[in-house]
């Protein structure tokens, strides 16, 4: 019981952080413009990427972008950046809904008689919780971007700076750091939990098979 009620707060707390640094803090409009392919590169600063001769982009990706960008500037980075935000947000969302799903199918589905049901339901909610807090944990820290503007003022938003080419996690705000480690105290959570399921489902077998006893040895006799 106490298992599955810490489960449903760090899964609630990792759901709200989420769902706050995707839409108040506009990260979902920095990945829109991350993720946006060509569409935004022949925008007025994005020269390094842009072909004026032909009037077509020198890249395909706006990480691609990025890399010519920094080169230009002598700030060479040797890869494509990865935004790590752009999944580890949904991510933390999908890994907190899912985790008060499991909690709540954990202590809801207890009908005796569907009992492999109930299992394979709850079994499947937290295996989608661990899966999706894990990955939310790994892929947070490929973070880039900042949440600062040009003239150094906080705002909600993750901003893609031209002239900035050596993000870390470290550059994170505490809102995105704070959803990092819930996403890791869910997946450890939601792995007591299971096990303490499995314990109880291995506690109620003798039990069945001593009820049933009755009705077998009546079959024979």
């Amino acid at each position: 019981m106490v298992v599955l009620v810490v489960l449903t707060l760090v899964s609630a707390v990792l759901l709200v952080d989420s769902v706050v640094l995707w839409k108040f803090n506009d990260i979902s409009g920095f990945c829109m413009i991350a993720t946006s392919g060509t569409t935004y590169l022949d925008e007025p600063g994005d020269s390094a990427c842009w072909d004026v001769a032909t009037k077509e982009p020198l890249t395909s990706t706006m990480a691609g972008c990025m890399v010519l960008a920094c080169a230009a500037i002598d700030k060479p980075i040797s890869e494509e950046p990865f935004f790590g935000q752009c999944s580890a947000i949904p991510l933390g969302m999908a890994a907190g809904a899912a985790g008060i799903a499991a909690s709540a199918a954990s202590k809801a589905l207890t009908n005796p008689d569907s009992k492999a049901l109930n299992s394979i339901i709850t079994g499947t909610l937290m295996l989608a919780t661990l899966g999706c807090a894990l990955a939310c944990f790994g892929t947070s820290f490929s973070r880039w971007g900042e949440q600062e503007d040009q003239e150094g003022v906080v705002r909600n938003t993750d901003i893609l700076n031209w002239d900035k080419c050596d993000y870390t996690y470290s550059d994170a705000r505490g809102d995105y750091t704070a959803m990092t480690w819930f996403a890791a105290l869910s997946a450890l959570s939601v792995l007591v939990a299971a096990v303490s399921e499995w314990l109880a489902v291995k506690r109620s077998e003798p039990e069945l098979a001593i009820g049933a006893s009755p009705d077998i040895q009546e079959q024979f006799m």
